[in-house]
C-alpha cells in the first residue's frame, strides 16, 4: 500500500485524477472536493483500502463456496 501511495504522490495533478476516477465506486465530486496533493493522496489511499478489503472478502466466499462444492 505504502508503495502504490507514493507511486501516485509522485504524478502530476492530471495522473492522479486520472487514476482516481479508474475506481468504478467513487463519486467525481468526492474528486472534485479534493483542493490539494495531499487531499488526493489521503482519497487514494482510503479507495485503496477499500478495493483491496471488498476484493479480499468477495474472494474468500468464492473460495470457501468452491470448497464445498467439491467435498
Amino acid at each position: 500500500l505504502n508503495q502504490l501511495v507514493a507511486k501516485f504522490r509522485n504524478k502530476n495533478k492530471q495522473e492522479q485524477i486520472k487514476l482516481l476516477n479508474s475506481f468504478y465506486f467513487v463519486d467525481k465530486s468526492t474528486i472534485e472536493l479534493c483542493n490539494n496533493q495531499k487531499d488526493r493522496v489521503k482519497l487514494y489511499r482510503t479507495l485503496l483500502k477499500t478495493f483491496y478489503e471488498t476484493k479480499i472478502t468477495k474472494h474468500r466466499v468464492g473460495v470457501q463456496c468452491s470448497k464445498d462444492t467439491i467435498q
